[in-house]
């Protein structure tokens, strides 16, 4: 039971299966393979198959991983090592109500179309408990991160140099409502007294205005969904050399390339606080701009090409038992963290 929300019920089932296979071809040739399925599934009690639910929707949590990796040793001083891998986070929940047909409440067949995403409305009904599901009840999101990779090690004399590259796609697509899809709000206004206008704490009833359909206010949400992806390529090399019996460099160079945030459906918006425009003869300064239109391109931002990524490191032993060590390196962030929602966009409405 939720402390917060003591009318949340909650019943949690969690499924795990998993199955790898490794195989060697010959001494210098091996493969694996791994799938994993993780389902934690959150039913919320319905007993009476309410459409009206004040609780969300049963919520099952799917991950999926799968990663296949091929190594070859090409010749006795070099190594090929291979990976590739797919992870997938997906959470469909939908609503009880979805489909609901609004004349059923009494309400003009034109709503229908007006709303987002047809379930039925939310009530906030003053002096009372709401009637109708959060906005956040309906919720598709589906979120991918593919990576491959690949590494090459030269064994040659005093040098151990390897050389590799990786490329990471991590994927967002999230239908989640930013605000209620419709909700009317009713309050003691319109039966407190002869004067709906005259306010007074101790008349009028929030629940008889919501019997006689009076509401005080409403709003209907429109809101974009997110079908954002972003790609990172990193490339480096990198030499251990034993320059003496105590000496060793390691001496690396990475390099970065994290591309710009896109839209499948170019749903991104920036403000622009330069953008000049005039209206009804006023000059009006800043707006809003669209990535892919007006000859921008699709990204966010510009991506940098200049993310060089030295690494420096020596050590030298000292005694047979003493150890000396020291390291340098640079290393730049990635902001892939932040990729499942992004904030309020120019093409949500309300």
């Amino acid at each position: 039971v939720n402390s917060q929300y003591p009318y949340y019920c909650y019943v949690l089932d969690k499924d795990v299966y998993g199955i790898r296979v490794d195989h060697m071809f010959n001494a210098s040739r091996r493969i694996f393979a791994r799938y994993t399925y993780d389902e934690t599934f959150r039913g919320n009690a319905n007993f009476y198959g309410n459409e009206a639910e004040i609780t969300t929707s049963d919520l099952p949590f799917k991950r999926y991983s799968a990663v296949l990796s091929y190594v070859d040793a090409l010749r006795p001083n070099v190594l090929l090592e291979t990976r590739a891998g797919l992870n997938r986070y997906f959470t469909p929940r939908v609503t009880r109500s979805y489909g609901f047909d609004v004349t059923k409440l009494g309400m003009n067949p034109q709503v229908n179309s007006q709303m987002q995403i047809q379930s039925f409305p939310y009530f906030n009904i003053g002096d009372m408990n709401a009637i109708g599901a959060p906005y956040d009840d309906q919720l598709i999101q589906a979120n991918d991160s593919l990576t491959a990779a690949g590494t090459l090690t030269w064994i040659r004399s005093a040098h151990d140099i390897k050389f590799g590259a990786e490329y990471r796609l991590y994927r967002a697509n999230n239908n989640q409502m930013c605000g209620d899809i419709l909700t009317m709000n009713f309050n003691r206004g319109f039966t407190q007294g002869s004067d709906p206008n005259a306010v007074a704490s101790n008349s009028g009833f929030g629940y008889a205005s919501f019997l006689l359909g009076a509401a005080a206010s409403g709003d209907l949400n429109r809101c974009p969904g997110t079908t954002y992806q972003v790609p990172n390529i990193g490339l480096f090399v990198q030499d251990d050399w034993k320059v003496t019996p105590r000496l060793t460099l390691n001496l690396g160079l990475r390099y970065e390339i994290e591309g710009a945030y896109k839209d499948r459906f170019n749903a991104l918006s920036m403000f622009n606080p330069t953008l000049t425009a005039t209206d009804d003869g006023i000059s009006l300064l800043g707006g809003l701009i669209y990535p892919g239109q007006n000859g921008l391109g699709r990204g966010n931002r510009n991506v940098s090409y200049t993310d060089f990524e030295p690494r420096l490191g020596a050590s030298y032993q000292l005694f047979p038992k003493t150890i000396l060590r020291a390291g340098y390196g640079i290393s730049h962030l990635p902001t892939t963290g932040v990729l499942v929602r992004m904030g309020q966009t120019g093409f949500a409405a309300q």
